[in-house]
Formats: structure tokens, C-alpha cells, sequence
């Protein structure tokens, strides 16, 4: 049986090489010794200032048996030590003689009773096996413990300092005491400190990713190797990732690392995402589930202020695009393809024109309206035999290319076009009745000699923006119109880049780029209109003048679209290489 088993029987006769086990099962040194320090000092200061859960959790957190420490016999028989060596010296006598057996598990208080009889007598250490089999090995690890926590508090009180104070110099002001060492070879990032009670740990938090229908994070694989990291990192700084408790200072740990100009900014995400998976983890195999719900709380607070922090930084460069010159705003705009045509439709409408039954262009009209805005389309009512082919090949850097010319048996297939009447109609410049077209009550504004204001040609240009970039997100279909949902996210996206300076779009996996060439078309579709263009390295921009109306109306659509279709895109921002 193990050592920790309450029903251990001792044998009949001595045996040496029994005892020889033993006294090297219950004498830790060097590191091991370090880092069973640690755990009495951080269950010491936890129990003196009251927080008597995370000093359980810290105990909860020593494994039984592992090759390597800190395990329950090394941390016990560094207690067990401690207590023959301090109420042996004449230095402590008086305020050790205070100290009294107090636990709140009565098995526990039972045997913190029978030890703190022993080691007043100097057999503390003599009676370890007797002991742990007569109160089992756990209790006797957790009354050890707590009689250290008790005398430190005692001496701290005779000494008039406080227990953290007291307790560094006596749980560290030790000759065998090494600390955590980095060390050039080992783990990915150097460290060799690892104990197997680290690598089971591991080890069964990728089997279980494995199992989730989802995750927060990368992929497993990825996550495991991150939490690596986090685990040594922390390490080396004294935090200790096994307990629930230390997870405010594992999160203040990773806003140190976010706070280093040498850390990107989407490693920090990473680490947050993987802490979250994490602690769903701990928390489904913890003896304490309550602390490791705190922690889980710990941790989606900082992922929120995470998200506002990404957010803030989306609102920041859109704020700056408004900080453009009125004049120059105003002057582009006037310029833009858009905002032409509308004059263009007003002379055409006339007094009023037929319109179908559903305020849409009728067939024959199609094509006049269509060449406002360049496009070469006709209305038809059949279109058998009339398809112009298509390039089989698809660049995944260029944007679908548009055919030679649409033809059309509705509005709708002719997607820029129905966009921009959508908006021209919706800004109240035309209104429809059951069957005509005519002037709305915004028209003459638009005919004016200086144009509208600047507030409402932004507002227009916002709106067709919004609208073609959101092309069959209206659709009855559910399955087209989460496709075209998800389109529509991430080319929004895109245009805010377009549009701002110092923004890029998160990376994903190749495998879900295969829509890049449709998020182009529609980013292709604005240039046409006069609200983009394309820099010398072919990237799409919004003029200095459009950004303004081009950074609104793609924020629009992140605004306006069903939470459970973000792809993630309002997550990742990061400032651009470029600052």
C-alpha cells in the first residue's frame, strides 16, 4: 500500500531497508526541499490572513506520490523537521508554548494533537510512520502542516512582526534552498524544472481537449504547448499554477508579459484563451470546484477586459479617420461614383417613373440605371443561353471578377446596383409608391447647387457600404443567409483595415480562406464606386476623404448582424506593424 493509505499496517520486525526508504520518502533536499517550503510558506501566510480555502487548495494541490517533489512525504517530513528544530530552540520556547492543535477536520485536529505531544518532546520526526498509520497519511500531511502555520504565527506574535515576514525567514532562510533555476537546455523555452506531477497534469489536460466539442484556444496540440510555457514561466516567478488560488497572480504574470513591448500582443491572447480552457478543466477534476470557479471567473473577467481593450483599439483608429479635413471629406465624396449617380438617377426619375409591384427597377430599366454606376447589365426573363463563362481558375489574391455583363431577370442579381438603389431609396432621395418612382423629400437637397451637408453624404456613402457589403443577408434561405452572414463579417472587416491605419485582420487557418476571392469582389465593388482604391501593392485603401464614410458603414454591419455569426472578428485586432 501507499504511504498515504489510512489502513497501513506496520510490520512485525524492523527493516533497514525499510527505514532507509523511508528516511529518504520524508527528507527532501535542494530543489525538492525549495519547493516544500514554498508550499508551507503560501499555506502559512493564506491560513494567518484567514483565506482558509486557498490554504486548503494550496495543500489539495501536493501530489501523493511522484518520483519528484513537492510530494505529501517530502512536504510532511519538511514539517515534521521544522517543528523538531524549532521547539527544541531556547530561542522559540516561550512563544512555541502557545501554540495548540487547531484544524477544522477532526481527523486532522486528532492527529496535530498526537504530533505537537511528540515534537515537544523532540520525537517528531520518530514518529512519522506510527502516525501516519494510526491517523492515515493525509491527515497526518495536514496536520504537519498546520501546526507549521500555527507555530510560525506564534513566533511572528513573539518577535512583534508580521507571519509573511516571519515566515520568509523561517520557511527560507535555509542553506538547502535553491530556488527555481532556468537552464539552457530542456523545454522549448528552457526550463527543467518540470516534475512528473507537471507532466501528468499536461498530459491529461490535452486528453481532455481532445474530448471537448470546443474550445477556447488553439488547437490541443498547441494548447498543450502554451500551458508549458505558462506553467514554467510561472514557475521561475514563484506562482504556482496547480493552485486555484494563484491565478489572480498567474493573470497578473501574463499583463506584465502584455505591458513588454517584446511580446506580441496575439501571444498574450493565446495565453489568456489556453488559461480558460484550463481552468474548465481543473475545475471538472477538482476536490474544490468552488476555487477553481473563482479562478474561472479570474479569467473571463481579464478576457473581457481583454475584448474592450481590442475593442478600444477598433474605436480608436475609426476615431481617427474622422479627424480628416471636413473640406476633404466633403470634396471626395462629392467625386465619388455614389454620390454622382444619385444626381444622375434624380434627372432620370424625372417627375416619377414605373417601378414593378415591389419598388424594384423594371426589366427594361435595368440597364439605363445600371450604366450610372458602370455596369453593363440587362434585364431579361430568361437567361438560358445567355451565361458568359467564367474562368475556371480562381486566384486566391484577386477578387472574383464580374462578367462582362449581367443579365438580370431581377434587381436583385445584380448586386451593387440593388444595393445603391436600396440606399438611395432608404435615405428618402426616391420614394416608391405601388407603381411609380418619384423625388423624395431628401431630393433637393441632393440637386442643390453645394450639395447636402457633409453629415449626410457620409451617412449615404455609410449606408451603401453597409448594403454591399451585406449581399444576401437578407435572404429567405437560412443556409445562404449564414453564409452570406459570414461573408459579410469578414469583409466588414477587411474594409475597416481599408479604412483605418494601424489595424490588421486576425490570421486564420488556410483552410478557411476559401472565401478571400468573394471578400475581394465586394472590396472591388466599393473601388468601382469611388469609395476605395488599390496602393501600388495592391492593397484596397479608402481614400483619404471616404474613410471616414467607409469605416462607419463597415462598422454597421459588425454592429448589426446576430452575435452567434462573429467569427471571431472583433477578437485579434492588434496594432499594425506599421506604428
Amino acid at each position: 500500500m501507499s504511504w498515504f493509505s489510512s489502513s497501513d499496517q506496520p510490520d512485525s520486525q524492523p527493516d533497514p531497508e525499510s527505514e532507509l526508504r523511508s528516511l529518504e520518502l520524508f527528507t527532501p533536499t535542494g530543489a525538492d526541499r525549495a519547493m516544500a517550503l514554498s508550499v508551507l510558506r503560501r499555506f502559512t501566510e493564506a491560513t494567518a490572513d484567514g483565506r482558509t480555502e486557498e490554504a486548503q487548495a494550496v495543500l489539495d494541490a501536493v501530489e501523493p506520490e511522484a518520483p519528484t517533489g513537492p510530494t505529501m512525504p517530502q512536504v510532511l517530513g519538511a514539517s515534521v523537521g521544522l517543528l523538531d528544530t524549532w521547539f527544541s530552540d531556547r530561542r522559540y520556547r516561550s512563544a512555541l508554548s502557545s501554540v495548540r492543535a487547531a484544524a477544522r477536520r477532526r481527523p486532522v485536529r486528532a492527529c496535530a494533537s498526537d504530533l505537537l505531544a511528540a515534537v515537544r518532546k523532540g520525537g517528531g520526526y520518530a514518529s512519522i510512520d506510527d502516525l501516519s498509520i494510526r491517523h492515515g497519511g493525509l491527515a497526518m500531511f495536514e496536520a504537519a502542516a498546520t501546526l507549521v502555520s500555527a507555530s510560525v504565527a506564534a513566533i511572528a506574535k513573539g518577535q512583534r512582526t508580521s507571519v509573511p515576514l516571519a515566515g520568509r525567514e523561517l520557511l527560507i532562510g535555509d542553506t538547502d534552498y535553491t530556488g527555481a533555476k532556468l537552464a539552457p537546455q530542456g523545454r522549448g523555452i528552457g526550463y527543467s524544472g518540470f516534475t512528473p506531477a507537471d507532466d501528468r497534469m499536461v498530459e491529461a489536460f490535452g486528453a481532455w481537449l481532445s474530448e471537448q466539442d470546443d474550445i477556447t484556444g488553439p488547437d490541443p496540440d498547441q494548447e498543450k504547448e502554451l500551458l508549458q510555457s505558462i506553467l514554467a514561466l510561472t514557475r521561475v516567478a514563484g506562482i504556482d499554477l496547480h493552485n486555484p488560488n494563484d491565478m489572480e497572480a498567474v493573470l497578473g504574470f501574463v499583463d506584465d508579459l502584455d505591458a513588454d513591448d517584446q511580446t506580441p500582443a496575439d501571444a498574450t491572447t493565446a495565453f489568456l484563451l489556453t488559461l480558460d480552457d484550463y481552468v474548465h478543466f481543473q475545475w471538472e477534476r477538482a476536490r474544490s470546484p468552488e476555487a477553481w470557479e473563482r479562478a474561472d471567473e479570474a479569467v473571463e473577467a481579464e478576457l473581457g477586459a481583454s475584448d474592450e481593450d481590442a475593442d478600444q483599439v477598433v474605436d480608436d483608429a475609426i476615431s481617427a479617420t474622422r479627424q480628416v479635413d471636413p473640406a476633404i471629406r466633403r470634396t471626395t465624396l462629392m467625386g465619388t461614383l455614389a454620390v454622382t449617380a444619385v444626381r444622375d438617377i434624380l434627372g432620370w426619375v424625372g417627375k416619377s417613373r414605373p417601378v414593378t409591384a415591389t419598388g424594384n427597377l423594371r426589366l427594361a430599366d435595368i440597364e439605363p440605371v445600371a450604366a450610372m454606376l458602370g455596369i453593363r447589365a440587362e434585364g431579361v426573363r430568361s437567361t438560358a443561353g445567355l451565361e458568359e463563362p467564367y474562368d475556371d481558375t480562381m486566384d486566391m489574391e484577386s477578387p472574383i471578377p464580374d462578367p462582362p455583363v449581367y443579365y438580370a431577370r431581377t434587381l436583385r442579381e445584380v448586386p451593387v446596383l440593388h444595393a445603391w438603389w436600396t440606399a438611395v431609396c432608404a435615405s428618402e432621395i426616391l420614394e416608391t409608391t405601388a407603381r411609380t418612382v418619384r423625388p423624395g423629400p431628401q431630393a433637393q437637397a441632393w440637386l442643390a447647387e453645394g450639395g447636402p451637408s457633409l453629415e449626410t453624404l457620409e451617412d449615404f456613402a455609410g449606408f451603401v457600404v453597409a448594403l454591399v457589403l451585406s449581399v444576401s443577408t437578407d435572404s429567405d434561405a437560412a443556409d445562404v443567409r449564414g453564409l452570406a452572414t459570414r461573408i459579410a463579417l469578414r469583409a466588414a472587416g477587411r474594409t475597416i483595415v481599408a479604412a483605418t491605419d494601424g489595424l490588421m485582420m486576425p490570421e486564420v487557418p488556410d483552410e478557411e480562406n476559401w472565401d478571400v476571392p468573394i471578400l475581394l469582389q465586394r472590396l472591388a465593388w466599393l473601388r468601382n464606386l469611388g469609395l476605395l482604391e488599390t496602393d501600388p501593392s495592391g492593397e484596397f485603401r479608402a481614400l483619404e476623404g471616404t474613410r471616414a464614410a467607409v469605416a462607419d458603414g463597415a462598422l454597421r454591419v459588425l454592429q448589426n448582424t446576430e452575435p452567434d455569426w462573429d467569427e471571431g472578428l472583433e477578437e485579434g485586432w492588434d496594432e499594425g506593424l506599421d506604428d
